[in-house]
């Protein structure tokens, strides 16, 4: 008995191109003797549609979608994921208002049919417990023989390290295979990593898609079994790759040619190797202000020079001398944004998530741009990936010094992502840091939230539900 997997990369609500996709990785599969074949919770509609789910035209059209794609099957049915609407139990009134919710699908032959999550199907002699939840099946009365997730959490770092484990617990503790399909992309701040998978009930790994990468492939999940041939990467190098994932997506979703970067700041050179290995060097471009067309030159990427002082001694004739440093950050944000648009460019902002949290940065100057890669990024993340590029441009990175007061991401990491009162933090610390440094970091934290609302995206690397993205003041003024 075969089983594929689909793990595509779906565009937001374009569902003739998912539709396209699905049906090219289906043939694969079925080429390759599938009998079933299973793909995302996001495979056909795509992520991040918000409140257009609600959308009878688009309801409409993605049950036409569903009905296309069943007469594109042959024998091996199909089970994916996508949007229904029920009754909202809120709301008593006859008539009233529907939710929508993610929903497995199965298809066969000219035949689609919509599963409650986490119903039981027959098939082929075997039950199938088919869910769009993420989270591991817990044991229970009812047995199982294999367990569906049509993937729909997004990627994060600590999925690097516990996602395989996970699923090989899950399917020694329930006795049953275990089918993860997970889709690949980019919706706004969040990375969709792919990574799907099949565990046998002895947690052995079957087969193991890729990150960030689009296949499609199949496996037997009846002996003798063929355990997959999976090569570990280092942590650095999956965030790296996820990183670049990001700035890709985002370049082509907003149709920009390419991505601009100010090579004056401190973290450009690590931002500038990301984007070339993203978009190829042809299509980055740097500017500065000083002395970096050296660097530029080993990137290989054009750079373009400016000269701010003839305006910025104008400026300051109005304003005077006081204001000089703050005058000339937003004057050069001014002059790149109008660059980088000018050129159709993607302009990158190259704060890091200390920077970001603690408010070092001039609002409208240096946090000038559309997307912040780096922006979930602790000094000691920044420090891991400049070493993993440290082998290609030793000449850029040189001698790597330790990163700079880590007690810093400590304390936010404690407070921000967290959400640990820093009272709470003070009593409990084992790091023996000073209660002058936790309260410092938390009046930095609170002074700077309204600021911290005024800047571009971030990539997303850590689960969203642990983090207190824009903390309160009531939240850590204890």
């Amino acid at each position: 008995m075969k089983i594929g997997i689909i793990q595509n990369a779906p565009r937001t609500a374009d569902l003739s191109n998912n539709l396209r996709h699905i049906v090219q990785g289906y043939r694969t599969c079925q080429d390759h003797g599938a009998e079933l074949v299973v793909a995302s919770a996001h495979a056909l509609c795509g992520p991040g549609l918000h409140d257009l789910v609600s959308r009878d035209s688009f309801q409409e059209q993605m049950q036409r979608a569903l009905q296309t794609l069943s007469r594109e099957l042959g024998d091996a049915p199909l089970i994916l994921g996508a949007y229904s609407t029920a009754p909202d139990m809120d709301d008593e009134e006859e008539g009233g208002a529907f939710t929508t919710q993610l929903t497995p699908y199965l298809l066969e032959n000219d035949m689609v049919e919509e599963l409650e999550n986490g119903e039981v199907v027959e098939w082929e002699g075997k039950e199938l417990c088919i869910t769009t939840d993420d989270i591991p099946l817990q044991p229970g009365l009812d047995a199982h023989d294999i367990i569906i997730h049509v993937g729909s959490a997004p990627w994060h770092t600590a999925l690097l390290r516990e996602e395989a484990q996970r699923r090989q617990n899950e399917a020694i503790n329930n006795d049953a295979t275990v089918v993860y399909a997970a889709c690949v992309g980019t919706a706004e701040e969040q990375i969709f990593g792919g990574g799907s998978g099949i565990y046998n009930p002895q947690g052995k790994n079957l087969l193991r898609l890729p990150w960030f990468d689009t296949e499609s492939r199949v496996a037997s999940i009846v002996p003798p079994y063929r355990e997959a041939d999976t090569q570990p990467e280092t942590e650095a190098g999956t965030l790296a790759r996820m990183l670049q994932q990001g700035i890709r997506d985002t370049v082509r979703q907003y149709g920009y040619g390419g991505a601009c970067i100010s090579l004056d700041a401190p973290c450009s050179t690590l931002l500038a190797a990301l984007a070339i290995d993203a978009l190829g060097s042809a299509n980055v471009e740097g500017v500065t202000f000083g002395d970096a067309e050296a660097m530029a030159k080993t990137l290989g990427i054009s750079c373009k020079k400016m000269d701010d002082r003839a305006i910025l001694q104008s400026a300051k004739a109005e304003l005077g001398e006081e204001e000089a440093e703050a005058l000339q950050a937003r004057l050069r944000a001014a002059m790149l944004s109008t660059h980088s648009e000018s050129r159709g460019l993607l302009l990158l902002c190259p704060l890091s998530r200390r920077d970001i949290m603690l408010g070092h940065y001039t609002l409208y100057g240096e946090s000038c741009g559309m997307l912040a890669p780096l922006g979930h990024l602790y000094e000691m993340d920044l420090h891991m990936l400049q070493q993993e590029y440290k082998e290609r441009h030793s000449d850029l990175f040189g001698t790597l010094a330790e990163p700079q007061a880590p007690e810093k991401d400590i304390i936010i990491h404690a407070l921000a992502d967290c959400n640990v009162s820093a009272g709470r933090f003070i009593r409990e610390n084992n790091f023996g840091l000073e209660e002058n440094a936790i309260r410092q970091v938390q009046r930095r934290l609170i002074s700077s939230a309204l600021k911290r609302s005024q800047l571009p995206f971030t990539l997303q690397v850590s689960a969203p539900e642990e983090q207190l993205r824009i903390p309160s003041a009531h939240r850590l003024n204890d």
